[in-house]
């Protein structure tokens, strides 16, 4: 994706990043459910969200949840 960024034309957006964009539209906090916390916590901070995800909301799930 960074590198479609860097080379296209027209805005890209992959799913984690429309996701994130869209959770944080309004500015309130959000959470995220996922298998993968430290991914999660890694993107949210690239698309600079960090503040809404607070590390202590995130818990990482599983099959049986």
């Amino acid at each position: 994706m960074d590198q479609l960024h860097l080379k296209s034309c027209i805005p890209v957006a992959g799913i984690a990043e429309a996701g994130t964009v869209e959770a944080a539209s309004d500015g309130f906090r959000f959470s995220v459910v996922t298998t993968t916390p430290g991914l999660v916590l890694e993107r949210v901070a690239k698309y600079g969200y960090e503040a809404l995800l607070p590390a202590s909301d995130l818990h990482k799930a599983t099959l049986s949840d």
